[in-house]
This record gives C-alpha cells, structure tokens and sequence, in this order.
C-alpha cells in the first residue's frame, strides 16, 4: 500500500494506492473544493480525460506516474475520487527523468532468444562431478550475447530495436546466485512523453505476441533507463501493468511453441513497423494456446479474414490472370459502366456494387494462385495434415470449402451443413497467413518453414 500527493485538476490531492488493484483513491487536499456527494447516477459520473498523473510516493518521496484508462468513468464516493488505471511507472529517485531505453523480460522471450547462449560450462573431472560436485559455470560477453540492431519508426522517432539477455548476480539465501534473462530492449532518444512510452509497450506486447501466436504475453518486468554516458544507460525504475501477474501457460513454454530470433533475424524492425501501422493482421490469434485448439465461427471468419488482408498485401494488384479472363472483365465493366451513366438512386447503387465486384477475386483463386507461388514452402505440411486426417490435399478443393464455409457463416445459412473438411482447411490457412506474412518480411523459404514448424510445434527435422 502506497500513500502521497499529487495534482488533479489543478487541485492538490492525497492518494491511496494499492499496488495489487487498478484502481487508484484520491482525496482532495481542500475538500470544500469539490462538491461531496455519497452516491452519483451513472450519467452524470465524470470522465477521466488527464492520460496520467504524475505524484510523490509520502515513503520514500520517489515519483510514481499514474496511467490511467483515459474515457472511463471516475466513481465518487463523499469526497474520495476512484480512478482506474491501467498500469504505473514507479521510480528509485525523488526525480522524474527522461527515458531512453526499455527492457521487456518473459519466459517467451527466453525461448525466442534462447538464453542457454549466454553461457557455458564444464568440468575439472566430469567422471568426477558426481563425487566432487565441483563444476565451472562462465558467462559469455554482452557482445555475444547482443543481437543486432535493427530499427523502426513510432510517431516520428527512431527506435532502435535488439534482444539481450541481463545477469543478475545475488548473495542473498534463497536467490540463486546467478540469474539470466532474455529481454527486448528498445532504445530511443530520451523523452518524458509517457503516453510514447506506453505504446512502445504495447507494440513490444504485440510483437511477441506475433511470434507466439497466442495473446497472452505477460511481461515479467518492464525496465526504464536513463542516458547516463553516450553509450551507457542507468536503471531509473519500472512499469508494472495490471495483467502482469498472470501466469504464463506452461504448455507453449514447454514445447518451446514461438518463431526463434534466428528465423527472423534483421527483420525485427519491418516485423515492428508493420505492428506500428496497423499493416500487419493480429486479430486472429487465439487469446490462449488452449483457445487455438479450438475453431469457433468467429475464429474461422477471424482467419480467413486475415488469409484475404495478407493475400491483398502480397499482390496489390490482385492475382495473375490470362489475357481472355482481362478482355471479359473489361467487356463486363463497360457494359456496366454504360447502365450505371444512365441509372439514378438505388439502381445506380447496385451498378456501383457490380461493378466492385467483376475484378475481385475470390478467395478460392486467391489461394490456388498462393498455392502456385508458395506451394514449395509448405506444402510438405498441408500434404502431412491431410494424409493424417484421410483427406485429399487439392488447393482448388481447398479454397472452394473455404469460400463456402465462411459465406455459410457470414449469411447466416443454418439450413446449410458444416463442411467437415473446412475445418482441417482453416487450420491450414493459419499456416499460410504466417507464409504470406514472413515471406513479406524478406525470410528464405528455409526459415519460413523452420518458423511454421516451430510456432506449430509440427515436429518435421528440416
């Protein structure tokens, strides 16, 4: 529990803070400021507009910044303002410095950049060992155990992006002597713009995210520094959000289910940039690794969704089509174009709508054409998944089941059958997304394969 002050609309409060609640108590100081009132219709309870507050912790004087859930409601009781928040920076000084760096740690991060590299061990007599128990742990440079940087752009401002991996030495009983943790660190000219701070955050969040295919990433410490020499930097405090005490699911982690920083290696940056600009689709990843075993209407809709954005994404100017296909369109086209000078109100709007559709493709020759372009990076898959299900692997009966399924669903057809087989089908688009995601990203094909393998967890030796 944490008491202080700070300013709210221009007014000094005192605040009560429970570190293990997102929900922040404040009392203004000069209580005959502010009208008192025991219970408040819902309408008439005011909005919360101030993005953060920043107060001094009555303990140690340190400096607290408070981030609040901006449009929520501020619930008040008497003269006590509940506000909801949904995280804090908490600093080790009486100052609120500029930050320059952040570093991300999680159990995921540990396996996407695998932190056994960071040392090595060996034995004086490994016949020995069991009687002597004397073994020589040594740890390898940072340089070593650096990546390299790569780079991407938020609001203007480069950001320079790397994964590292911290040690920790301690004497303390019951902490072990040595701790290694992978982290993601992103860098950046020093800046005491929190909400900047806050969407790196999130960025980082869906990063890892991406690379684990699944939604529930929990950072287990998110640490900011300050510049303290040109190349060096100084730990300041940290930013604890309110989810990070949830656990981490263990079966992902055992089974090591993420695309490794060998895979993706100096693509971090466009990975991130895409992240940044809304480009790269993520609506579709299950919010846990049990959720993905399942397929919901809403997630098979979710899916093939992201199959068309990633498809349109690759090939801007639609698929590849015959000479004859083009001259029909165009023909079709014209004569529409002919009905729609002529037409008014809401025959007009039909025109508009046909005419939208004669060149669109559809998404069963949208994934014939991935088939002919990308067939060579997994097909060895999609031919796995449908021998071990007794299901013919045809890319054009694919898409067609596909297609349909989805309109069944989208229209509301419940007089229509499922189609057993579309279900296989959607589970192999979310291997195709990721092909047509990666491959935009500039991997090989080997590694694209290696990243599918692995996030899948498909157990192929490639």
């Amino acid at each position: 529990m944490l008491t202080g002050y700070l300013k709210y609309k221009d007014i000094n409060h005192s605040f009560v803070f429970d570190e293990n609640k997102s929900e922040l108590q404040i009392i203004p100081v000069e209580a005959e400021k502010v009208a008192s009132s025991v219970t408040i219709r819902t309408n008439d309870l005011p909005k919360m507009n101030d993005p953060y507050l920043i107060g001094t912790i009555n303990e140690n004087h340190h400096k607290i910044i408070f981030v609040s859930i901006q449009g929520s409601s501020v619930r008040r009781v008497n003269n006590v303002l509940y506000i909801r928040l949904y995280a804090y920076f908490i600093y080790n000084s009486i100052n609120t410095e500029a930050i320059d760096k952040i570093t991300f740690c999680s159990p995921e991060i540990d396996h996407i950049f695998n932190v056994n590299r960071a040392f090595s061990f060996s034995f004086k007599n490994e016949k020995d060992f069991n009687r002597s128990g004397t073994v020589t742990i040594e740890t390898n440079d940072f340089d070593s155990t650096t990546s390299q940087i790569q780079s991407f752009t938020v609001a203007g401002k480069n950001v320079n992006v790397s994964f590292q991996i911290s040690r920790t030495i301690s004497t303390k009983i019951g902490k072990p002597p040595l701790a290694l943790q992978s982290c993601l660190c992103f860098e950046f000219e020093a800046t005491d713009d929190y909400s900047f701070i806050i969407n790196l955050c999130h960025y980082a969040r869906n990063f890892i995210r991406y690379l684990c295919f699944r939604k529930n990433i929990f950072f287990t410490s998110v640490d900011i520094y300050k510049p303290v020499e040109e190349t060096k930097h100084l730990n300041i405090g940290e930013i604890c959000f309110f989810d990070s005490g949830d656990k981490p699911e263990i079966e992902p982690l055992s089974t090591s289910r993420c695309i490794k920083y060998e895979y993706i290696a100096g693509c971090e940056g466009k990975i991130l940039s895409d992240i940044v600009s809304n480009s790269l689709y993520l609506r579709h990843l299950p919010k846990t690794f049990e959720d993905g075993k399942h397929i919901e209407v809403s997630s098979f809709i979710m899916i093939t969704a992201a199959f068309e954005w990633e498809f349109g994404r690759n090939y801007p100017k639609g698929i590849i089509k015959s000479a004859s296909t083009i001259k029909a369109e165009d023909a079709v086209s014209e004569a529409i174009n002919d009905l729609l000078s002529k037409s008014i109100g809401k025959q007009k709007n039909i025109y508009k709508f046909l005419l939208r559709l004669v060149k669109s493709d559809s998404m069963q020759s949208e994934i014939i054409q991935f088939w002919k372009d990308y067939s060579d990076i997994i097909g060895v898959f999609g031919e796995h998944l449908y021998s071990l299900n007794h299901v013919k692997f045809d890319y054009k009966e694919i898409g067609k089941r596909v297609s349909d399924q989805r309109n069944h669903f989208a229209h509301g057809d419940l007089d229509k059958d499922f189609i057993n087989e579309a279900l296989l089908d959607v589970i192999f688009m979310e291997y195709i997304v990721y092909t047509l995601q990666l491959k935009s990203f500039g991997l090989t094909e080997d590694n694209i394969r290696k990243a599918i393998n692995d996030v899948f967890h498909l157990n192929f030796a490639l």
